[in-house]
């Protein structure tokens, strides 16, 4: 089995560094910049999901490109 596609999604490394970003995020709050900090948990809350919604629906189109 080929390395090349490791550390990637759909081949797209971007997409790829996007899902760990969003993961780190989800594990350990604290890494979400000075520019994303939240009032509250809601919102918080809100913010990941429109983020995973976002990359999802970007991984989704590049599965859309390929055929």
């Amino acid at each position: 089995m080929s390395t090349d596609n490791n550390n990637k999604i759909n081949g797209n490394k971007d997409l790829y560094d996007r899902v760990i970003g969003w993961m780190a995020d989800m594990d350990d709050p604290s890494n979400i910049t000075d520019d994303e900090k939240f009032v509250s948990k809601e919102d918080y809350t809100e913010y990941m999901l429109d983020q995973a919604m976002q990359i999802m629906y970007d991984i989704y189109q590049t599965c859309e490109e390929e055929e």
